[in-house]
């Protein structure tokens, strides 16, 4: 399998996977920290920093990382967008289509981004921010 298709299938198997786990498992579980709810958004962000740290050379990790991480931002970004805070906000129409739109957009780019990932590191990437 060519590294971009399987990014991009990492990518929509792990919004099923939040997705289903969320419906079947993990109903009004959250992650608090000091009384702060942690969406899984960040976990994301946390994933995408994690990558840009792997060498190189492990590409089959940083694939990984970076399409988890990705996932997960995909599938909150719309419900936090909208001013989503509880469950129900979660599996509103807006929330579960826009999950689903934003990873069709991104399948004709699945090559450019994955390439463009994994040349990047974390030093580029900083100095990128600033």
């Amino acid at each position: 399998m060519k590294k971009e298709n399987l990014f991009y299938l990492i990518v929509v198997l792990t919004i099923l996977a939040i997705r289903l786990s969320k419906f079947f498992f993990l109903q009004n579980v959250h992650l608090i920290v000091s009384g702060i709810v942690i969406h899984h958004f960040w976990i994301g962000f946390v994933s995408l920093i994690f990558g840009f740290l792997i060498p190189k050379k492990m590409k089959i990790s940083k694939i990984l990382l970076y399409a988890i991480g990705m996932g997960l931002i995909i599938d909150e970004l719309v419900f936090m967008v909208f001013g989503g805070g509880l469950d129900i906000d979660y599996w509103k129409l807006q929330s579960v289509i826009g999950a689903v739109f934003i990873a069709t957009i991104i399948f004709p780019f699945r090559k450019k981004i994955e390439e463009f990932l994994l040349k990047i590191n974390f030093i580029q990437l900083i100095s990128w921010l600033l």
